[in-house]
């Protein structure tokens, strides 16, 4: 396929801020005007956006620190909300061996309900 020059006419200060923004790219200015050309094809119209992320480190670590933020704000919230339940039904004030002792009556409960009558604490040492 023949080649053809193809030229056109652009303002000098538009031409310097493009070459720039190909340079951080990692191209040159021809390369990325043959880009377009061939993307106008594939696409049938204008060519995808090929741009610089605009966001300066602090903008993003300001963005994730929100996102943290919202993270812990849910955590915190969903904390309260199992404190409040564990408190009406009388469990807010157990210590860790009576939680785990109440984790152990449950299985028991629940694998003699299904007739397994297995140690349901010796299954776990067996998993672990």
């Amino acid at each position: 396929m023949a080649s053809v020059l193809v030229q056109f006419r652009v303002d000098d200060e538009k031409k310097k801020r493009a070459d720039k923004i190909c340079k951080e790219i990692g191209l040159d200015l021809n390369s990325a005007m043959k880009i377009c050309f061939e993307r106008l094809i594939i696409e049938n119209g204008l060519p995808f956006e090929m741009k610089l992320d605009k966001m300066d480190d602090f903008t993003r670590a300001k963005s994730r620190a929100e996102k943290e933020s919202e993270v812990i704000r849910r955590f915190r919230t969903a904390l309260a909300e199992a404190q409040d339940k564990a408190e009406k039904m009388g469990f807010s004030d157990l210590s860790d061996d009576e939680i785990n002792d109440e984790i152990d009556r449950s299985r028991a409960e629940r694998a003699a309900a299904d007739g397994d009558m297995s140690d349901p604490g010796e299954k776990m040492e067996k998993a672990s």
